[in-house]
C-alpha cells in the first residue's frame, strides 16, 4: 500500500550507460516524498512532505538537494 511505502528506507542507485552501477544512496523512511522527487542539473530534489515526517509543516515545504554525479 502507498501508506507502507511512506514509512519505509528507500535507495537510489545511480548507472552509467552501460547500467552499471555506481552508487547506492539510501534515505529514511517517513521523511520524503518518493513520488514527487524530481532531478536538475544541481542533483536530486527530495521534497521532505511525507504525511509521517514530524517537521512537516504546512507553511514551508524543504527540499533537500543531493549530487547525483
Amino acid at each position: 500500500s502507498i501508506a507502507a511505502l511512506s514509512k519505509n528506507d528507500f535507495s537510489v542507485i545511480v548507472m552509467d550507460s552501460d547500467f552499471t552501477i555506481l552508487d547506492e544512496r539510501i534515505f529514511p523512511g517517513n521523511t520524503y516524498s518518493t513520488f514527487q522527487v524530481f532531478a536538475t542539473e544541481q542533483g536530486l530534489h527530495l521534497p521532505r512532505n511525507n504525511p509521517n515526517y514530524e517537521g512537516l509543516s504546512e507553511d514551508k515545504l524543504p527540499i533537500d538537494i543531493y549530487s547525483i554525479r
